[in-house]
């Protein structure tokens, strides 16, 4: 059983920026419409994974209206990658028209990363400059 991390900002990364909520099973997209993300019914829904097995390293997300699937050097680390995929659903969240925006992950550690007021990551860091440079309800 996996636990999916929803991370709300505020657009500002203070201490109290952030609100969690947990859910202990991985939601079909008509459930989360009735369940848990209910009080989210009114966002664009992005759900992201990223995986690393023997064939590849790769991420993805989807919406109700598209899916993106990228690969990555199979040297790449699971973290990295779980980053990237956030990162590039942020991306993808500036050419729609939609100002609210959940992005759906399973990965607790790329979210306290997000967290950190000053991230020593990369991508991290530029995930905070997407996020803050937005006008949109992410």
């Amino acid at each position: 059983m996996e636990c999916r991390w929803i991370l709300q900002t505020k657009h500002r990364f203070t201490k109290n920026s952030f609100r969690f909520t947990t859910q202990r099973t991985l939601p079909s997209r008509n459930q989360s419409k009735n369940g848990t993300f209910h009080k989210f019914h009114d966002f664009n829904q992005i759900y992201t994974d990223a995986f690393k097995t023997s064939v590849g390293v790769g991420f993805a997300y989807c919406t109700s209206l598209t899916s993106k699937l990228f690969k990555l050097l199979p040297e790449a680390s699971i973290f990295t990658t779980k980053t990237k995929v956030i990162k590039k659903a942020l991306i993808f969240t500036k050419s729609t028209f939609h100002n609210k925006i959940l992005i759906i992950s399973d990965s607790l550690s790329t979210i306290l990363a997000i967290e950190a007021l000053n991230p020593e990551n990369e991508i991290i860091y530029q995930i905070h400059n997407i996020i803050t440079s937005t006008q949109k309800a992410i």
